[in-house]
């Protein structure tokens, strides 16, 4: 049962898109990792690494891929620490492609790593939401059909239940170009799940006195059964006497792919925000004006306050008052340009004692403004470090004063040295000073 668990597991791994790769750790006299040896990659893997799999076997990293890879032995250094699963992103430049890596631990030199090329995902949820923005911002359906890419456009006209679409429409929902589009035909396609509410948000708008625009996403179902996301852009360009809709226009664009890379965001920002609540520095985010929007639970240790104390509150409410315009100037600072900075500062600890802390921060932009939408920041105590320097300088004051004061004793030696030697020459050559200048006096009368 074993061997044949063993062979479901390999055949497994042979037979999946994600690269699967198996390597020992090189290590250098210290034991960190300095290079990984390949034992074996799936036929997959080897073809995201852009090397064929019998050139690689048995051959370090560095003898296959020439090259800087200590950013990536440092994550698998990482793994070896903790234990892992460690994941993160690479732009890989022998294959100029973007991979998403996972790294576990599978003995105290060996490592199982999966990596995914995320590369034309990283470019459709970018091109989706340049797509999007545009959609956005423009009034002009013709204008969207145009500088859009695959943007559906529509004309329903509710008195005779008639939908006039773009030759594109149709695919969207998984179709062949069908003769006629209905409202029926529309229902029919949707996920049972928002087929009441997006039926709402169409009669919504077409009600007297309703919304003359509206938009609103929704999911289809297609003949396949796969589950794909649209959004519908809709406009009331007529109504009767009664105000009642009776033409509509709009667009439609499929955001499946913006929608799974905002899942794959929303987990990321999961696994995170898991490692910011683990961590022992404070990791904090704040707006532009200091305001703390989210303080992890190791602020609690730090400062003795719960994160629901900072939250809401003014960064500098904590601050030493001598402080303050240390603080004010980093967070003006960081926000008028200087998109990574540190400093220290003093605070309060809740139980009264006083703290020195410092803080290292980094700006999160507005893509298209560039304007500062929140700053994300890591604080650490660095009491003791101050404690230490503290102590070194009033060492090195005291040890300033013991060398003045001993060249000070040196140089009233030398003058006490210079006395007696000048006192020794005049006993030589016969007497004190005051006898030579008497006997001097004598001759002279």
């Amino acid at each position: 049962m074993a061997e044949l668990s063993a062979a479901i597991l390999r055949r497994m791994f042979e037979t999946i898109r994600e690269g699967v790769g198996y390597y020992a750790a090189v290590r250098d006299s210290d034991g960190a990792i300095v290079d990984l040896r390949v034992l074996w990659h799936n036929e997959a893997g080897a073809t995201l690494s852009g090397v064929r799999l019998e050139a690689q076997l048995g051959k370090t990293w560095c003898e296959v891929w020439p090259g800087d890879h200590r950013s990536i032995f440092a994550h698998y250094s990482r793994a070896d620490a903790t234990g892992g699963p460690v994941q993160f992103g690479i732009d890989y430049p022998h294959t100029g492609r973007f991979y998403d890596v996972v790294i576990y631990k599978l003995a105290p030199d060996e490592f199982l790593a999966t990596f995914y090329d995320v590369t034309d995902l990283k470019r459709h949820a970018l091109a989706l939401q340049n797509a999007h923005a545009t959609l956005l911002a423009s009034e002009e359906h013709n204008r969207l059909c145009t500088e859009v890419a695959n943007v559906a456009t529509w004309e329903m006209d509710v008195r005779n239940n008639r939908i006039s679409r773009s030759g594109n429409h149709d695919a969207l929902y998984g179709l062949p170009p069908q003769p006629v589009w209905r409202v029926e035909t529309f229902v029919e396609a949707l996920h049972p799940e928002d087929r009441t509410a997006s039926l709402d948000r169409i009669r919504a708008a077409t009600v007297p006195g309703g919304a003359s625009r509206y938009r609103f996403e929704f999911r289809v179902i297609w003949p396949d059964a796969s589950v794909h996301w649209l959004e519908m852009v809709g406009h009331v360009v007529l109504r009767d006497a009664q105000g009642a809709g009776q033409l509509l226009r709009g667009s439609l664009i499929d955001i499946t792919d913006r929608r799974r890379a905002e899942e794959g965001l929303r987990e990321s920002e999961a696994r995170f925000r898991l490692m910011a609540e683990n961590a022992t520095d404070l990791i904090s985010r704040h707006a532009p004006d200091g305001t703390v929007l989210y303080a992890s639970p190791s602020c609690l240790r730090l400062t003795g306050y719960l994160p629901e104390d900072l939250v809401g509150r003014q960064a500098f409410d904590f601050v030493e008052p001598a402080d303050h315009a240390t603080v004010r100037t980093f967070f003006t600072s960081i926000v008028e340009g200087e998109d990574v900075r540190s400093t220290q500062f003093r605070i309060r600890h809740k139980a009264g004692l006083p703290l020195w802390l410092e803080i290292s921060a980094r700006t999160i932009r507005d893509p298209r403004t560039g304007e500062v939408r929140e700053i994300q920041a890591s604080t650490r105590d660095i009491s003791e470090r101050k404690a230490v320097e503290e102590q070194l300088r009033t060492e090195e004051r005291v040890v300033a004063l013991a060398l003045t004061a001993a060249e000070d004793a040196n140089e009233a030696l030398r003058r006490t040295q210079a006395q007696l030697l000048q006192a020794q020459k005049m006993d030589a050559i016969g007497g004190s000073p005051e006898a030579s200048r008497t006997t001097s006096t004598t001759c002279c009368l």
